[in-house]
């Protein structure tokens, strides 16, 4: 298991700044992009282990959504 780096340790280029300052919002993109593809990829394999059900789930959804009363003022 790797060790977790906090955004007030010293930056991994070596610029001597702190992570957040340095490349603190590359690794949160990164991190963002990782979790996202893996999500994907379990989508794409329960897809081809039930074909249609991520289309119904997604008809589901938006169902529910169109429900869901509008805020007004």
């Amino acid at each position: 298991m790797s060790e977790k780096i906090g955004r007030n340790d010293p930056c991994h280029c070596g610029s001597g700044l702190k992570l957040k300052r340095c490349h603190g919002d590359f690794v949160k993109i990164e991190v963002a992009g990782r979790a996202y593809q893996e999500k994907f990829n379990e989508l794409i394999e329960l897809e081809k282990s039930k074909p249609g059900l991520i289309g119904e789930l997604a008809k589901e959804s938006a169902e529910k959504f169109v429900e869901l009363p509008l805020k007004t003022k």
